[in-house]
């Protein structure tokens, strides 16, 4: 197997699978990409995000297409990851080397896969879609990828290398429920909590408007 990233898919075309696009074609990987929105992917072709566009999920789930791609990267929701991983049943297994940018993995099970690593590039902003993709979004930042499949020789080190060549990302290893602890409490259990606290106040029977400082205000 070729460890080496030349052509990458993209499923996902919102800021994050965008400014994967960017960084990948800065280093002068092809980059075909997909979208459910069809707007979505006329805008990356217009703006050159993406070489070439892939019309529908059943023309991906295809063993004559991934023979043309290296990697496949789903940048799509947590919630959709999933879906979108069980839609390409018949490229499990294959030498197409599948992962993900979910912050979120505990809910992704799937039984006798090998070419499914998954990541979680750690990098944002507080700006989303298509128009915010930015090339240097991934620099120097790091990604944490899990190997809860136990992925065939080949794959979890094509995964590592695009992350750290491509993006030019630091890497580390956790299994999923080490990440998923770690990430709910260094990320989703502070947001919870400011959300409590705004509702809290929302809820209450006190004007607190006049009396609120800045930090509340932006939170």
């Amino acid at each position: 197997m070729n460890l080496n990233v030349e052509k990458i898919l993209i499923i996902g075309l919102g800021m994050i699978g965008s400014s994967i696009a960017l960084a990948s074609k800065s280093k002068g990987i092809k980059v075909f990409g997909f979208d459910k929105s069809n707007n979505s992917i006329i805008e990356a072709l217009e703006k050159n995000i993406i070489d070439s566009s892939v019309d529908s999920i059943d023309d991906i789930d295809s063993s004559e297409f991934v023979k043309e791609i290296d990697l496949i990267v789903i940048a799509v929701p947590p919630k959709q990851t999933l879906e979108v991983l069980k839609s390409l049943k018949n490229i499990w297994n294959s030498n197409v080397t599948i992962t993900d940018t979910s912050s979120v993995k505990n809910h992704i099970k799937l039984d006798d896969v090998t070419n499914i690593v998954l990541s979680h590039p750690i990098a944002g902003s507080d700006q989303s879609g298509i128009s915010a993709a930015n090339e240097n979004l991934f620099k120097n930042k790091k990604n944490v990828l899990c190997d809860p499949f136990n992925s065939a020789e080949g794959h979890f080190e094509k995964v590592e290398n695009f992350w750290k060549n491509a993006l030019q990302m630091k890497t580390a290893t956790m299994s999923v429920s080490e990440h998923d602890l770690i990430f709910a409490m260094t990320s989703h259990l502070p947001h919870l909590v400011s959300y409590a606290l705004i509702d809290s106040i929302r809820l209450s029977n006190h004007d607190v408007g006049d009396n609120a400082g800045g930090g509340l205000k932006e939170s």
